[in-house]
């Protein structure tokens, strides 16, 4: 189905929807055309997250009707470029559907979650995981074609499938001049229909019970003896005796064709009967971790295994370990909890690799995604073995897997961008070996201080100085937030740790911090521009953000966002040609053919005075402008710009 049809029936079915609730046609429809009249002046919609998601479906589908009907194409913003070059140009952030609702409803869903991304002062959007999922952890893949009811309108359901509706969402984006992204995983849940579709793809274990009640592994054999490639095909052929019993019981062809709801029955008997026959897929290593998880001990009461995560320094890294999630076996004689064997070193299978290199083409064809996000790579070049990018030291993806499918996701999609999670500021000549355009910053590891500001701006001048010297660049993402920053093993969210004035702080130096061939696109995730927090929580659980509606962040945010907007062709083709420091003042000076915009931040607890010699000041929180001649203030913890003109 066209985007047109789809937008057809979401205006009937939402205006069905809300005249149901006592709401009038002409009364939202007016709506509608000031949404259309303010995003045509503006380019945006200057309303927090929230206040658009309270907004009548109909109202914005009218709005998008007018878009729609003015532009008269919702084409990919990227479809004309021959790569991924675009991507140092196009801030992202992070959206989790299921947690875009309001309080009154237990999810969101691509329909009305459509509502929010004028709203946003970004250029894409990185969509998290969308499919069936475990343990409502929505990272935890079961499969990687039904998509969760947790996603999904069913009330839409009855003309838009749901297919439909997550093409309606990627297109609404690029209606809105946005690119969208999607999340490739080299893992998926523990028992998900993928490891039990294709048992061979994964590495597994057997338990037994012993005469005094204990279990242990089966057979009398180690784990390295189960690791064999004999024992694990009898695993597999275990498996799939299981899954075929169940599909014919239920009636379906296979774990992935047939009535979605009667396939996830039929995979929930699997995981029982399995486990009851002490079959396990081995779960993933941490990211320091050496070999494959040993098998520990079962846990009784809660009925599972536990294992041994034992990193490259010999300790036990059991907190930082995911058991919901297994790893594609990329490679076999992957030994437990050690280094590999120079005599036998891993061997790349390659049936998973073509396997999963053909994920990221399923995904572009069927949805339209701009960019391909890349999730778990961090520290994927510190574990390799004497330095070759397809020696794995565990049981991680390796930097051959990842050029392997960037290329064969480039031969066909050329324009397709590539993104890695790597939270670091220093490691993207390594990621740009494999293809990347961009890599996420680790930015919010760091306190904002003098020394973070320099450093923030001297990675401008890094990247200047390497892609000045090369035709396809690359870029790190300046991460004002990420998904992650609130779980405990992080713990480093920018507006619980530094409050408003630190999260908008970040806010300015994702804009104004680089510059020329060494700027940096800005990163943040959804609901954090109106001091919304709980994304992890949102991630990991079934529960929608605690939407805080805080409009004075996200004027600031606005506002920070327009003098960008105005300055921005100045910094785009300037050069950060001045770093400097006076007290708890940073300052920095970026240098166009006619203009110079300088730029203050005040560290200080109080007020400052600072000489300047003339030029127009520009307070980018209020966007307050006005003439300096000799000295002017700057409030604590807040930038200046002072722009001077040069001809």
């Amino acid at each position: 189905m066209n985007y047109k049809d789809i937008l057809e029936k979401v205006l009937v079915l939402s205006l069905s929807e809300a005249q149901d609730k006592g709401l009038h046609k002409d009364d939202m429809e007016k709506m509608g055309e000031n949404l259309f009249n303010e995003f045509l002046k503006n380019g945006y919609i200057r309303k927090t997250p929230s206040e658009m998601l309270s907004l009548p479906m109909y109202s914005f589908a009218f709005f998008l009707k007018m878009l729609y009907e003015s532009k008269g194409e919702c084409n990919s913003p990227v479809m004309n470029f021959k790569d991924g070059s675009w991507m140092r140009d196009v801030s992202i952030c992070f959206v989790n559907v299921r947690a875009t609702s309001l309080k009154n409803v237990s999810h969101g869903d691509f329909i009305n979650s459509v509502k929010v991304l004028p709203s946003l002062r970004v250029d894409g959007i990185h969509l998290s995981p969308f499919f069936d999922h475990a343990l409502n952890i929505i990272y935890a893949i079961d499969c990687l074609v039904i998509v969760s009811d947790t996603f999904i309108n069913k009330f839409y359901l009855s003309l838009i499938s749901a297919y439909d509706q997550v093409r309606f969402f990627v297109k609404t984006c690029h209606l809105l001049g946005k690119v969208v992204g999607f999340d490739l995983e080299p893992h998926t849940s523990q028992f998900s229909r993928v490891a039990l579709s294709y048992p061979e793809f994964f590495r597994w274990i057997k338990l037994e019970k012993c005469s005094d009640g204990g279990v242990r592994l089966a057979d009398n054999l180690s784990q390295k003896e189960q690791l064999s490639k004999e024992y694990q095909s009898k695993i597999h052929k275990e498996v799939r005796k299981i899954v075929k019993e169940k599909v014919k019981k239920f009636g379906l062809k296979s774990l992935y064709k047939g009535d979605v709801n009667t396939i996830r029955t039929a995979h929930l008997e699997c995981i029982y009967e399995l486990i009851e026959n002490g079959i396990w897929t081995i779960p993933s290593h941490t990211w320091n971790g050496v070999g494959v998880p040993e098998f520990s001990h079962y846990v009784q009461d809660k009925k599972y295994p536990e294992f041994k995560y034992i990193n490259m320094k010999g300790q036990d890294h059991r907190d930082h370990a995911f058991g919901v999630l297994t790893p594609y076996k990329f490679y076999d004689n992957i030994l437990p909890n050690a280094f590999p064997d120079s005599n036998n070193v891993p061997k790349i299978d390659r049936k998973v690799l073509n396997f999963f290199s053909d994920i990221p083409l399923r995904m572009i064809e069927k949805f339209g995604f701009d960019f391909i996000r890349w999730d778990y790579t961090d520290h994927v070049f510190d574990s390799v073995y004497s330095n070759n990018f397809n020696y794995p030291i565990s049981d991680r993806i390796t930097p051959y897997v990842i050029k392997y499918t960037v290329n064969k996701v480039r031969k066909k999609f050329p324009n397709v961008g590539m993104f890695f999670e790597r939270m670091d500021n220093k490691d993207f000549k390594n990621y740009y070996k494999v293809g990347a355009d961009l890599i996420l910053g680790g930015d919010i590891w760091y306190d904002i201080s003098k020394n973070y500001i320099k450093e923030t701006l001297k990675l401008s001048k890094v990247l200047e100085n390497f892609n000045s010297k090369r035709s396809r660049k690359i870029s790190v993402a300046y991460a004002v937030d990420t998904h992650d920053t609130q779980n405990p093993v992080i713990n480093r969210n920018p507006l619980t740790k530094e409050g408003e004035k630190g999260l908008l702080l970040r806010f300015f130096l994702s804009r104004f911090g680089s510059a020329g061939e060494g700027r940096r696109p800005k990163y943040e995730c959804i609901g954090i521009n109106e001091g919304t927090t709980g994304l992890y929580e949102a991630n990991i659980y079934l529960k929608v953000l605690d939407w805080k509606n805080n409009k004075k962040i996200n004027q600031s945010y606005h506002n920070i966002e327009d003098v960008y907007k105005e300055l921005y062709n100045v910094i785009k083709n300037g050069k950060l040609d001045l770093l400097r420091s006076k007290r708890n003042v940073v300052f920095w000076r970026i240098t166009s053919s006619n203009l110079r915009i300088w730029c203050f931040v005040n560290l200080s607890s109080r007020k400052v005075r600072f000489k300047f010699d003339g030029g127009t000041l520009i307070y980018p929180y209020t966007k307050e402008k006005r003439e300096v001649k000799e000295f002017f203030e700057i409030g604590s913890f807040e930038p200046v710009v002072c722009i001077e003109n040069l001809s």
